[in-house]
């Protein structure tokens, strides 16, 4: 029986190690093709990349073509099942990636079950050592996002896949990129700002904060020689101002500090938001209480801010000890309503 901490990363090395097919569902731009595509080279593996919303019946199953006596048809091996084959042939592990899988029609979905239960089709077949991974954003986060059926779902180990903030930071701090370097230390301290999807659907459709948003605004950070303000066009701009103003005075302190007592919550107004934010996202049994506490002290000073996460916080099942928190924000006018939707 192991011991060792389960993580996502974990968990896809496992699934990878056991040949069994796994689907990572997370937001847009969490680097899942990125931690593929590393995965495969990391491995020595060869990669095959499918978008799935670009394939059709016959890119999956091939095109039927008549035999040499012309009685009957069957399928051609399409390009990337021979591409598979022959890296195969040539001593080399396979990896199949398919990407986008919640875009894919039910027409596309039928043909890729038995690839991904036997990966066979009428005709041709690829190794059974084959890696079969997937990736996905909801439905709701997808574009023209279908949901996958009952059928093909059931064929999957399935990985939540959150924003991958160690990795991410690590990854951008490392980078020559000055603003990137900045952005990584902003993220190491609050990690909540990494992804931060609307929860206004029609927000959605705009700017907001995800690892690669923000890769794209250090690129343009750097090539406007450090104009902090070009960070408004990927992630939007309160995060934009948020990370301008922290560069300038490092004033959102980090969970860690907050939680010690070593740095007090900041007084700007942007920077309170989003260091009560990290906060509430960082919470575990072991700090709930000190959470609470924390946000009690901070009733006075915008006590619709504190219902907000203390609304996020019930919201993720946090709420043993939360009654006097309840209480002092009722108290300062902000009605119970507002905190149990």
């Amino acid at each position: 029986m192991t011991t060792n901490a389960r993580t996502p990363m974990r968990d896809l090395a496992a699934c990878i190690d056991a040949n069994r097919p796994v689907l990572l569902m997370g937001a847009p731009g969490t680097a899942k093709t990125a931690t593929i595509e590393a995965l495969a080279a990391d491995r020595g593996a060869y990669l095959e990349v499918l978008i799935a919303s670009a394939q059709d019946p016959t890119t999956i199953l091939g095109i039927p073509m008549p035999t040499e006596d012309r009685k009957y048809t069957e399928p051609t091996m399409p390009g990337w099942a021979r591409r598979i084959n022959d890296a195969a042939a040539a001593g080399r592990p396979t990896i199949l990636f398919l990407d986008e899988l919640t875009t894919v029609p039910p027409s596309v979905a039928a043909p890729l079950l038995g690839i991904v239960q036997s990966r066979r089709s009428d005709g041709w077949t690829i190794p059974a050592d084959t890696r079969i991974v997937a990736a996905a954003n909801p439905p709701d986060l997808a574009v023209g996002g279908w949901a996958i059926e009952p059928a093909m779902a059931n064929r999957w180990v399935h990985i939540d896949w959150p924003a991958p903030v160690a990795e991410w930071t690590n990854w951008a701090a490392a980078q020559p990129s000055p603003a990137l370097r900045t952005i990584a230390e902003y993220i190491a301290a609050v990690p909540s700002e990494l992804l931060a999807v609307p929860t206004d659907i029609r927000k959605r459709s705009g700017p907001w904060p995800s690892p690669r948003s923000w890769t794209n605004a250090a690129a343009l950070i750097d090539a406007t020689g450090g104009d902090w303000t070009m960070a408004a066009l990927p992630v939007g701009a309160v995060p934009a101002q948020t990370i301008a103003q922290w560069a300038a005075t490092r004033d959102v302190p980090s969970v860690a500090d907050m939680l010690s007592g070593a740095r007090p919550l900041p007084d700007r107004q942007d920077a309170f938001t989003t260091a009560l934010g990290a906060l509430v996202a960082a919470v575990t049994p072991d700090t709930l209480d000190r959470t609470i506490a924390i946000l009690r002290g901070a009733v006075g000073t915008d006590p619709q801010a504190v219902a907000d996460v203390t609304r996020a916080l019930a919201g993720a099942g946090h709420i043993a000890g939360i009654a006097p928190l309840v209480a002092d924000l009722m108290a300062a006018g902000v009605p119970l309503a507002a905190i149990r939707q």
